[in-house]
């Protein structure tokens, strides 16, 4: 808005920094402006400071040879593509692995139940509940996986009892395994939590969110918080201040733990008793932060937050299953 309002306080731009250009090519399923905006920013600043350097910046590019043949062609200057592989922190990568011994004899028992049911869209129920695998982590310190050396790998368990694998329906009628990414990922994000370890699990939507929230919660074993003379003041001054109990955000379950839903609206004495929560019960929920995967590019942990760990539940999870398996 101000580009066009006031064109001329950018006259002097020398240097135009874009973080996160790919931006400037949106994905098919991304139906928001930000790729357009991007693009006439880009076009404005380069008309109305056409001596300015550009200096774009994206850890998701493959075609930056082209990017920079572009700059070249808009400015009329020689642009240099950069590719680094190097980051200024050391992370270590994973992806999560199921051992072909454990595999097999769930694929055999999807295409056995397929062909007692043939007319059946879903898998059965009694059946999903006994697909049991245990999840292993194959980690790395290279970041792009690129030998085939076994030292440069480790493959440890991740959780102590097997998790429940999810199914899918193929086109051609067949059923086949899938990771069932999200309810993976809070387990291991209540396991690393409750180990003392912060966890950011990407998942595809909002939606998947507001489910990673709920799914971990039952997760927790929560010890009950009893609020002492100050903080019981304060609950007596909201539930006045709301009209009665019943019309807090914050309850007190009868067996003496303090609940919050998933709400924003708290007035300042509620989220003053969140804080206690969430300082009190064993597995604080500021540990486990989950976020769309759009938010993923450009995130990296401090240098000293050696702890942290980053989760793509369910954006990168159905690699590990595939291809599903045949009759």
């Amino acid at each position: 808005m101000l580009l066009s309002m006031q064109p001329e306080a950018f006259a002097d731009l020398g240097l135009i920094v874009f973080d996160e250009c790919h931006l400037l090519h949106p994905r098919k399923e991304d139906r928001g402006r930000r790729g357009l905006d991007a693009m006439l920013a880009i076009l404005n600043l380069t008309r109305i400071a056409p001596s300015a350097d550009l200096l774009l910046l994206s850890t998701m590019m493959k075609n930056a040879g082209e990017v920079a043949g572009w700059i070249g062609s808009l400015t009329g200057r020689k642009s240099l593509a950069l590719n680094l592989a190097w980051k200024p922190t050391r992370q270590v990568r994973g992806c999560v692995v199921y051992p072909a011994a454990q595999i097999a004899p769930l694929n055999a028992k999807l295409a056995h139940a397929r062909k007692e049911r043939p007319t059946q869209r879903t898998t059965p129920a009694h059946i999903k509940r006994e697909l049991l695998a245990a999840p292993f982590g194959l980690f790395s310190l290279l970041q792009t996986w690129s030998t085939s050396d076994r030292r440069d790998y480790a493959l440890l368990p991740l959780l102590a009892t097997p998790q429940l694998l999810s199914t899918g329906n193929a086109r051609r009628g067949t059923w086949y395994l899938t990771p069932n990414g999200n309810q993976l990922s809070g387990a291991i994000a209540a396991a690393a939590a409750a180990s003392g370890m912060k966890t950011l699990v990407f998942v595809q939507t909002t939606v998947f969110c507001e489910s990673c929230v709920s799914d971990f919660r039952a997760r927790l074993n929560q010890k009950p918080v009893t609020l002492n003379e100050e903080e019981a003041k304060w609950r007596a001054l909201v539930v006045e201040e709301m009209g009665g109990s019943e019309h807090c955000y914050l309850q007190i379950d009868h067996d003496g733990v303090l609940r919050a839903g998933n709400r924003a609206e708290f007035v300042s004495r509620e989220t003053r008793l969140r804080e206690v929560e969430q300082q009190r019960i064993n597995v604080p929920l500021s540990d486990f932060i989950p976020i769309p995967s759009s938010f993923a590019t450009g995130l990296t942990p401090r240098p000293q937050a050696r702890k942290d760990i980053m989760l793509g539940a369910a954006a990168h999870a159905s690699l590990l299953l595939r291809p599903p398996p045949t009759e």
